[in-house]
């Protein structure tokens, strides 16, 4: 009895020993029963607003820029009502900026030595290039860029919004000594982070709706506007080798015509094959998206 208390407590001592050596080397636990070291995924935290996308998550990604014209129909809830649009999206931008809790920058790199003071802010947004005074209806181009992404963590596409760009519409940035029939300048004149403008206008609870004119109690946050794509936009700059707009592009090829083929299409024509361009460039993420899980 002795010598078999002896073995068995012997065989229990030898499966305990090879047991806590096999989980010290691997660690495994229920929690973690594969014993691999949790990974750390980068995300973009400093642009991305509320749902950050890990970069491994990121199978397919493509930059472009997109322009707001607030005086169509279809953009008038974000414009404002009245003829001041002082309920508008820009008057909120405004705002925002000279609260000093968020930041304009000149450059769309967004770098800290590129931010604008709230003073020369305020110039720029209520001047023209030409000292003359400028309103808040007169700014009625809104830029933006954004990521069109596919995740394929969630197998969804995202619009990832990065920042807004304030433009001074030819129209109104003219020179008054030589008239307003005289050609303006447009002039895009700050940069606005998407993720910072939407965190002030949800933490401070600002008042600055999309207007739903037909039921006021049907309004959305701005937040939701654009998570929602509740507005119209053309394209004007996709990511390409050449970094260039697609108006720019279009009059490179315009130039290379001959003279017979320009009188031909017209001087409008590098215009109008932005547009048209801007459209199938449009209809071609519709379809990515469209036919991404077609067998």
């Amino acid at each position: 009895m002795n010598l078999f208390l002896r073995y068995t407590f012997l065989l229990w001592f030898v499966g305990v020993g090879l047991t806590n050596e096999v989980f010290a080397q691997t660690g495994s636990t229920t929690v973690n029963p594969t014993a691999l070291k949790p990974k750390t995924y980068a995300k973009d935290v400093d642009f991305e607003f509320k749902d950050t996308i890990r970069q491994e998550d990121k199978m397919y990604q493509i930059s472009v820029w997109r322009r707001i014209d607030l005086q169509e129909k279809y953009n008038l809830p974000l414009y404002g009502s009245g003829d001041k649009k002082d309920n508008g999206i820009m008057r909120y931008i405004y705002e925002a900026v000279k609260s000093g809790k968020v930041k304009a920058y000149s450059s769309d790199t967004l770098q800290i030595s590129n931010e604008i003071g709230l003073v020369k802010f305020d110039s720029l947004f209520k001047e023209t290039d030409f000292k003359t005074p400028l309103y808040v209806k007169n700014l009625y181009y809104l830029d933006f860029k954004e990521d069109f992404v596919f995740d394929r963590h969630r197998s969804q596409i995202k619009f990832d919004i990065k920042y807004f760009a304030l433009v001074k519409p030819a129209e109104v940035n003219y020179d008054p000594v030589n008239g307003q029939s005289s050609a303006g300048l447009e002039k895009t004149f700050a940069y606005i982070p998407y993720k910072e403008l939407m965190e002030y206008f949800e933490n401070e609870k600002i008042v600055g709706k999309w207007i739903n004119f037909d039921n006021s109690s049907e309004s959305k946050s701005y937040a939701e506007v654009f998570e929602k794509r509740m507005f119209r936009s053309v394209i004007s700059k996709v990511t390409n080798e050449d970094d260039m707009t697609l108006a720019d592009l279009t009059s490179r090829r315009f130039g290379k015509f001959s003279q017979a083929e320009k009188d031909k299409y017209g001087a409008d024509w590098p215009k109008l094959q932005a547009f048209l361009d801007a459209m199938a460039f449009e209809y071609k993420l519709l379809d990515f998206e469209n036919s991404l899980w077609e067998w």
